[in-house]
Parts: structure tokens; sequence; C-alpha cells
């Protein structure tokens, strides 16, 4: 892996997945959240306090927020001219633009594919700031 990958600092970019409130994700999965608490076997939220026994966390977020990092990282490198990470697979962009989707980040695939070319700009502006 080329050190710039591994040295790639994200934090200035503004990822759509910002703006995700609980209160989208209880709308989302409100049987995560909401439903049922006896204390014992059945506690809530399960989306953050059984995340591998419900997999709600990672299915939800956790995709989301890797699938928006790793186009980052893959328009960085192509910015920088090496090769990109091994995130990089056919379909990464349409799951993200699904993602954007479903947790109404977006309101239709036209928009979620505007959101992923932001990112991938923001990406491109990194690089050229870093070549200054």
């Amino acid at each position: 892996m080329d050190r710039r990958l591994a040295d790639l600092d994200m934090s200035s970019i503004i990822f759509p997945s910002d703006k995700v409130t609980i209160a989208d994700l209880r709308k989302l999965r409100p049987y995560a959240f909401d439903h049922g608490f006896d204390g014992v076997d059945n506690i809530q939220p399960v989306f953050f306090l059984e995340p591998l026994k419900s997999g709600q966390s990672m299915d939800t977020l956790g995709d989301l927020l890797f699938l928006e990092r790793c186009a980052v990282a893959v328009a960085y490198a192509r910015a920088e001219g090496i090769a990109p990470p091994d995130c990089e697979f056919i379909d990464m962009r349409e799951l993200l633009k699904e993602k954007y989707v479903r947790l109404k980040l977006s309101s239709g695939i036209l928009e979620a594919e505007e959101l992923v070319r932001d990112l991938e700009s923001q990406a491109a502006r990194l690089s050229q700031a870093k070549g200054r």
C-alpha cells in the first residue's frame, strides 16, 4: 500500500452520513430501538447494545461509513495517480447510492449520485491541497 493512502486524513471531508441522527435510525429500524424491553433478554436499543445479534449497526451504519470512506480513498488514489485501495469493487458506488436513498440522505438515485460525486470531488481537492 502506498504511504499516501496510509496517511490519508479524511477529517475535512463532509460526509452525507454526518447528517444521520438517532431519530433517523429509529424511523428506519424501530424494532432495533423501541420495541420491547424486559431488562434481561430483551433490551433496547438492540441496534447498539447487541450489534452482533441484531446486525443492525453494521448493516445500517457500518457499511455506510465504510463505503463512504472507500469512495474517498479510491478517488484520492486516482487523483494521486496511485493504485486504489483493495476496498474498490464494481458495485461499491451503487451500494453507496442505495444506502443514501434508504437512509433518506437523498431523495432518489440521481441525488445520491451527486452525493457520491461530491465525495469524490472532495477527495480530489484533498490531493490538490496536499500538492501545494
